[in-house]
């Protein structure tokens, strides 16, 4: 195999599996905006998820963010989804 071809195979391999990660994200993302709420306070958006517990009981605590992209982030990386 020529230099060229093993370049050219590494660059298809690696678009691949940016391919997968990203429909991955978007399946995820996907599944976050459903815990994801909207509330209005002093005139602004804020965005909201509410906190459970190990067992999935609500705990009466929430998250709050001026962005939605914070919160997909933290329901992703804590394994919500």
């Amino acid at each position: 195999m020529e230099l060229h071809q093993q370049l050219e195979a590494s660059q298809n391999r690696r678009m691949a599996n940016e391919d997968r990660y990203l429909r991955n994200l978007e399946r995820k993302e996907a599944k976050a905006s459903h815990l994801i709420g909207e509330l209005i306070r002093n005139g602004k958006l804020v965005y909201y998820i509410n906190l459970r517990t190990q067992v999935g009981l609500l705990t009466g605590k929430t998250k709050e963010s001026t962005s939605k992209q914070s919160l997909y982030d933290y329901l992703i990386r804590n394994g919500y989804v």
